[in-house]
């Protein structure tokens, strides 16, 4: 019987054709944890979930980050789906700028005594290219994994990145504001 794992907290419909009906619901549907599989009885009642964790974010747990001399930001983005254009989500405009200009804008130039880098990440199905301000890098690091450990602070809008960053234990816990 076909197998599926859904792995990840939302887009609950992709199970839906366009006429609203469950065509692509498997047989079996393996996923995360309980609030997802409850999340998933409620929208479909023929499904019967298997819980089986989510090994990633397990592994996650077992992994350290740098200890550096500055404080590394990532921008983690993510397309925008809802307008049909996949460009990323720090593109849309916010009070005559891009919400990208006015994160970089709003963030410490320091923190701890320690200079602030910040780092941009595209998502691979973005289109287009997002305008960077001048204190604003495209993340050099060459996939997720080796990302996930360059950087002490993540930013994001709701994307499974966020949470596997959560994951990855802190080096050294920062204290004060």
């Amino acid at each position: 019987p076909p197998l599926a794992v859904f792995d990840h907290w939302k887009g609950y419909s992709r199970f839906l054709d366009s006429a609203g009906t469950p065509a692509y619901l498997s047989d079996q549907l393996c996923c995360i944890d309980e609030h997802c599989a409850e999340r998933l009885r409620s929208m479909y009642p023929e499904c019967d979930p298997i819980i089986v964790g989510h090994p990633h974010l397990e592994q996650c747990r077992t992994l350290a980050r740098r200890d550096g001399s500055s404080c590394r930001v990532l921008v983690v983005s993510q397309p925008e789906n809802r307008d049909g254009t996949f460009r990323s989500v720090f593109s849309e405009d916010w009070q005559g700028r891009t919400i990208l200009q006015s994160l970089a804008d709003h963030l410490p130039r320091t923190v701890h005594g320690r200079p602030v880098e910040i780092y941009f990440r595209p998502h691979p199905k973005e289109t287009g290219n997002a305008e960077l301000p001048p204190s604003m890098r495209v993340d050099p690091c060459a996939d997720w994994s080796e990302a996930l450990l360059a950087y002490d602070v993540f930013l994001g809008r709701d994307s499974m990145p966020l949470i596997e960053a959560a994951k990855v234990p802190l080096v050294a816990p920062m204290t004060g504001a």
